[in-house]
């Protein structure tokens, strides 16, 4: 077995069926800290490639109906549970880097991020 089927057999195994990394390592004869280094390396090599879909925020009526009454070009609605204002802002910038790109200032009032 190749490298890159190693590397496959153990991603499916563990995210596909669902084994445990202790169950994976039994079957292939290594180590639960290897199998764990082979899923890390299947990731950074590109050959498991997790996403996280937020159906919480996708197309939000809430979302639609704010644009519409202030004239807003982008909405981006963050979990309620994220209080501090850093948290808000390093999500802002993940997912819409283009609205915090270039601000001075930690909480800007136009982003609608509240002072903690």
């Amino acid at each position: 077995m190749t490298d890159i089927q190693q590397l496959v057999r153990v991603s499916r195994l563990y995210y596909e069926l669902g084994e445990t990394q202790g169950a994976i390592a039994e079957q292939l004869g290594v180590t639960r800290p290897q199998v764990s280094r082979l899923l890390k390396r299947a990731r950074a090599e590109g050959i498991v490639e997790i996403r996280i879909v937020d159906r919480a925020t996708a197309d939000s009526p809430a979302a639609e109906t704010l644009s519409a009454r202030f004239g807003l070009d982008a909405i981006v609605q963050v979990d309620l549970g994220v209080r501090r204002a850093e948290l808000v802002l390093r999500l802002l910038e993940e997912q819409a880097p283009e609205l915090v790109e270039g601000r001075g200032d930690d909480r800007p009032s136009d982003l609608g991020i509240p002072d903690p």
